[in-house]
């Protein structure tokens, strides 16, 4: 199975609408944290978007709890 995150991410590149720049995702919360794209998706999207895509969750709760953030700080250390 794949993700909806690089699934969308694949379908944009395949329709020729250039390099992605904002990835939005919305899930129930885990853990009581908001979920972030898993580390598949996160590799896609540094692949096709690069370190300065931003990437919004948000857990789609009438308390419209979101965050913003651009993608190098969810990124593994690179040395």
């Amino acid at each position: 199975a794949m993700c909806a995150e690089r699934t969308a991410l694949f379908a944009a590149v395949a329709s020729d609408l250039g390099k992605p720049e904002i990835l939005a995702l919305v899930s129930s919360q885990t853990g009581g944290e908001l979920t972030w794209p898993c580390g598949a998706c996160l590799q896609v999207a540094q692949e096709l978007g690069g370190p300065e895509l931003l990437v919004v969750v948000s857990d789609g709760s009438t308390s419209r709890r979101a965050e913003l953030r651009q993608l190098a700080s969810n990124l593994p250390y690179k040395g």
